[in-house]
């Protein structure tokens, strides 16, 4: 298993007061996860789930478009352990969005140790929200992945 080097703990670990709170789920080489604007909710708690990545991956298989983001619009049954999406933007590297909006929802039940798993541990445990915080502008931790973590994507 490899080590978080520097550059993911200078992510994780700075905080600035005044700005508000997202849970930087993964910083990896290959995307950072963040949720922010997570709201309580009964049955469902709503939260955004954002995706920036280091080597954008594909639109569709052998498709030329790529993906430099994706942004969710996610709800979680944190008794149930579930989340949903209602809505997806993704933002392709030449700046054109695509979105979609779901009627109604489909409730997944993640694995355990997933990324799922972590958005939904985001939202619904306290105290993995806690250890995971950060107070950063998300465009601010954005800035610093890149810079870290581009050159390693293209081999750098």
């Amino acid at each position: 298993m490899r080590q978080a080097g520097p550059s993911i703990l200078l992510i994780a670990g700075i905080a600035l007061a005044g700005c508000s709170e997202r849970v930087i789920v993964r910083a990896a080489p290959d995307v950072l996860v963040t949720v922010e604007a997570i709201a309580a909710g009964e049955p469902l708690a709503t939260a955004r789930v954002h995706y920036l990545f280091a080597d954008p991956p594909p639109l569709a298989e052998g498709d030329a478009d790529r993906v430099a983001r994706m942004r969710y619009d996610a709800v979680f049954d944190c008794a149930a352990n579930t989340w949903g999406q209602r809505a997806q933007d993704l933002t392709l590297v030449d700046g054109r969005t695509l979105s979609e909006t779901y009627p109604a929802p489909a409730m997944e039940t993640p694995t355990p140790g997933s990324l799922a798993d972590g958005l939904v541990r985001g939202v619904c445990d306290p105290a993995y929200r806690k250890d995971h915080a950060s107070r950063r502008p998300l465009a601010s931790l954005e800035k610093d992945y890149l810079a870290a973590m581009v050159p390693a994507a293209r081999g750098g």
